[in-house]
């Protein structure tokens, strides 16, 4: 198989490329947002209310604020040019969830999370401006090296500290459950960072060819899911490897061995068995249709929207968060929460119906704007655009089942909306009857 040119190389620059602006600014940028995104401590939410100076939370608005300081000259140069496409309605979105202050339920949460999401969508923005086609692979590369030391992190806590990394699950196939300890790291979010790097690791080697960092970085996320047991991780991965097929050929490929294999498992018995017994996690029926109690989260949810503000929510990063604990009826099962394990249903908690709306135009647009280009075969960028089809069909998916993709720290989310700008950007090529006059 000849391996296709590197689309990050292969597309030219825009207008307004600036050489090195990545290597000498923005990836500092990044580095800074990423550590500052990092949680070492797990507190209950009624805790947190109670203490929103605590050095974790103060770590997070130290490093928002870092960032704001490198950003801000670039903002004064470009104050609209930068807010284009898919990033101008999450600026919208950004904007409003910090009007949300004004009737929020926890003003100066609501203020800090505010002001940090703003900060961070705002250096997506100037990075989709200043960045050309050319740098867009070294950011996905910053992104995914991240989500890799994070994996590797949680690898590194089970073997010095198993009991606590190694939580048992009881009859479950896989009898433990992997938890990141330092940096502390749910399941969910290693599922996800996992699923990623495997899907980035699988489209790079079909694209590029061979080599051990790809192969690692498929390895890496391939074991670590079974691990971590995040299923609904595990179905967006198998989501995103089904959006191959209007890649490239190798992608095509891709696609029809997923279909054999697949095939394969529902004709043999034992598999199948044992894929009951994986996705059960050692649950009821009950339980498992239940979602693990999601379904009893959200119905809560529901019926606290019915007492009002559905249309307005009760403010940002507030609703959700400490609403959550509440929700669970005296006497209940229902575990203390800090989320209710739905980015939809906790941004409605949080900015109302007007939220909602403000998210969901973008991931639209995005998730279309990128397929069209996956199925041109004349695009240059056409790898570097599976590749973000791929990572958000997997963070958009989920985002039915975790909270984390109106996070600050979404930064698989970010990048895939700063891809899709670009790339929706980069020249066409010239037609077939000779170039353009």
């Amino acid at each position: 198989m000849t391996p296709l040119p590197d689309s990050a190389t292969a597309l030219a620059p825009s207008a307004a490329a600036r050489p090195g602006v990545w290597t000498r600014y923005w990836r500092w940028a990044w580095l800074i947002a990423m550590l500052g995104s990092l949680d070492f401590v797990y507190r209950p939410s009624d805790q947190v209310s109670q203490d929103l100076l605590s050095p974790d939370v103060l770590g997070k608005a130290l490093a928002a604020v870092l960032v704001a300081m490198m950003v801000l000259p670039w903002l004064v140069r470009w104050p609209r040019g930068a807010w284009t496409g898919p990033l101008a309605w999450l600026g919208a979105l950004g904007l409003w969830r910090l009007a949300t202050c004004g009737w929020s339920i926890e003003p100066a949460w609501s203020l800090l999370r505010g002001g940090e999401y703003l900060v961070v969508l705002t250096l997506t923005a100037l990075c989709a401006r200043t960045l050309g086609a050319t740098d867009l692979g070294r950011w996905a590369n910053w992104v995914w090296a991240f989500l890799a030391a994070g994996v590797l992190s949680a690898l590194v806590g089970a073997a010095l500290w198993p009991q606590a990394a190694l939580i048992r699950v009881d009859q479950a196939l896989v009898p433990v459950q992997l938890w990141g300890v330092c940096p502390r790291i749910h399941p969910t979010g290693l599922a996800q960072s996992a699923a990623v790097l495997a899907l980035v690791g699988i489209t790079r080697w079909l694209n590029r060819g061979f080599s051990w960092p790809r192969l690692g970085m498929a390895a890496l996320g391939l074991v670590v899911m079974p691990l971590t047991q995040g299923r609904a991780a595990m179905a967006g991965f198998v989501l995103g490897l089904l959006t191959l097929r209007h890649g490239p050929k190798p992608f095509r490929l891709l696609f029809v061995a997923l279909l054999v294999v697949l095939a394969a498992g529902l004709l043999a018995g034992p598999v199948v068995d044992w894929g009951q017994e994986f996705v059960m996690r050692g649950q009821t029926p009950h339980m498992f249709l239940g979602l693990s109690t999601r379904g009893q989260m959200w119905t809560q949810a529901l019926h606290r929207l019915d007492e009002g503000r559905w249309l307005t929510g009760y403010g940002a990063f507030a609703g959700g968060r400490w609403f959550s604990s509440e929700l669970a009826p005296p006497g209940s099962h229902l575990p203390p929460r800090v989320t209710v394990d739905n980015a939809w249903l906790e941004l409605w908690l949080d900015a109302g119906l007007v939220g909602v709306a403000l998210l969901a135009v973008p991931v639209v647009w995005m998730w279309a704007r990128l397929w069209r280009l996956c199925r041109r075969g004349d695009f240059a960028g056409r790898a570097l655009a599976v590749e973000a089809l791929a990572v958000l069909t997997v963070v958009a998916f989920r985002s039915f089942f975790v909270s984390s993709m109106t996070q600050a720290g979404a930064f698989e989310f970010l990048y895939a909306a700063g891809a899709a700008v670009v790339l929706a950007q980069s020249p066409s090529p010239p037609p077939s009857g000779g170039p353009p006059r």
